[in-house]
């Protein structure tokens, strides 16, 4: 995907630029950083504080894509980029690493990659993997499910450094 530059934050136009997707390439961060108002990567690893950042860049970032798979669950082989040993466990190494990028003041987002298991016969490339919220007939997990919602509800006062907010989803319904 080439970098295509419109205008940043601080200029006329006032839109925010969004730098394209790299992976621990120090040449390609450094030089985005200059133009882009938010850098961004995938990063597939068990913890976003792992990133080596250049020391160069002085940008928020945001992980474009992060999973946690596993390998005998649901009839879908592949364990994705790093696999957990059942659903428990990716859910909370989910939990971990999204914590992690919203306590760290560098960070403004993490993208979780993605909704749904990949289906068993595979992408195109092959790639078919168990790391979604839901599997393929779209039941959900509800160990993702349970772990994603004790991350939103805690990560706005947490960031802020406020009490945790706790809404009530039955009075909010009436």
């Amino acid at each position: 995907m080439p970098l295509i530059i419109t205008c940043n934050i601080n200029s006329k136009c006032k839109r925010l630029f969004l730098c394209i997707h790299f992976k621990e390439n120090n040449y390609a961060l450094i030089a985005s950083s200059r133009h882009c108002d938010v850098v961004s990567v995938n990063y597939y690893d068990f913890s976003p504080l792992t990133i080596k950042w250049p020391k160069e860049i002085n940008k928020p970032m945001i992980i474009g894509e992060y999973h946690f798979g596993t390998i005998n669950e649901k009839g879908v082989w592949g364990g994705g980029l790093c696999t957990s040993v059942d659903i428990k466990h990716a859910a909370e190494q989910f939990k971990a690493y999204t914590e992690h990028a919203y306590k760290d003041p560098r960070y403004v987002g993490a993208h979780y990659f993605q909704l749904q298991d990949q289906a068993v016969t595979g992408r195109p490339d092959g790639e078919n993997y168990r790391i979604g919220f839901v599997d393929i007939t779209d039941q959900p997990y509800d160990e993702m499910r349970s772990r994603a919602r004790e991350v939103a509800e805690a990560m706005y006062s947490e960031r802020l450094g406020q009490k945790p907010l706790r809404p009530s989803f039955a009075q909010s319904a009436k």
